[in-house]
């Protein structure tokens, strides 16, 4: 997951002529199950954001910050 986040960093910095610094954020418009590790995935492949959409859900919160066990945050 992480070299896959690296080359499309690598393809979207030559494709819009961006910054690989940039390119900060991973957007998974639909999702259905999430490995506990994957905000230290993405901090590796220098991710700072991660959004995804789910069902509305009244019982929890709709904006939070995700921790890895290791204690990453994504």
């Amino acid at each position: 997951m992480k070299r896959q986040f690296l080359y499309a960093k690598s393809y979207l910095t030559r494709l819009f002529g961006l910054k690989a610094d940039d390119l900060q954020i991973d957007f998974e418009p639909v999702t259905f199950g999430h490995c506990l590790n994957v905000p230290e995935t993405l901090h590796h492949a220098g991710i700072k954001y991660y959004y995804y959409c789910r069902g509305h859900n009244n019982d929890r919160h709709h904006l939070y910050r995700w921790m890895a066990p290791s204690g990453r945050f994504g």
